[in-house]
């Protein structure tokens, strides 16, 4: 039952519940020890598009796909969730922000090559990643929202992209 609760059906990942809740303990654990925590946001791009061309059924298949390829793709000690809809988290404790950004931009370019087929039709999909670095939030709603002006800036340029939060000038590269 206690799983259930936890758990997102649809993509066997963690749910938005869950996640918020080790959010808060690696947000706390990383500032108590000092060490550096990731928090990646991504989304899948142009999604509606799948749901209104294929239906919705190709769409939970997408979403499916994509929660298994994200579970294969994190280290042990990172948990991965479903945020929402077509959104996806994943919470990287003790990293660097080299290795976390090649890893996920490996992520991305898996994604892209991952063919998708539904009722003998072939489509692709790309996501929109955003990363930002505990040590860039004095809080953990800062550390969210930084996440997800990466992300939007992701999507605003271009999409199929990375954008990371700098700290420093408050801004995204």
């Amino acid at each position: 039952m206690a799983e259930m609760s936890a758990v997102d059906e649809l993509t066997k990942l963690f749910n938005r519940r869950y996640f918020v809740e080790a959010l808060e303990g690696e947000y706390e654990r990383a500032i108590r020890y000092g060490t550096e925590m990731a928090l990646i946001m991504m989304d899948l791009d142009y999604f509606k598009v799948i749901n209104d061309t294929y239906g919705h059924l190709a769409g939970d298949m997408v979403l499916s796909k994509i929660g298994n390829l994200l579970n294969t793709h994190v280290r042990r000690n990172d948990l991965a969730c479903r945020y929402g809809g077509e959104e996806f988290a994943v919470i990287l404790p003790s990293v660097s922000k080299e290795s976390t950004y090649a890893a996920y931009d490996r992520f991305r370019e898996k994604v892209f090559a991952q063919p998708f087929e539904y009722e003998s039709k072939q489509f692709s999909i790309t996501v929109s990643i955003g990363i930002a670095y505990s040590n860039s939030a004095e809080s953990i709603n800062d550390l969210l929202a930084h996440a997800d002006q990466a992300l939007y800036q992701a999507k605003e340029e271009n999409r199929n992209k990375i954008v990371t939060y700098i700290a420093d000038s408050k801004s995204c590269d």
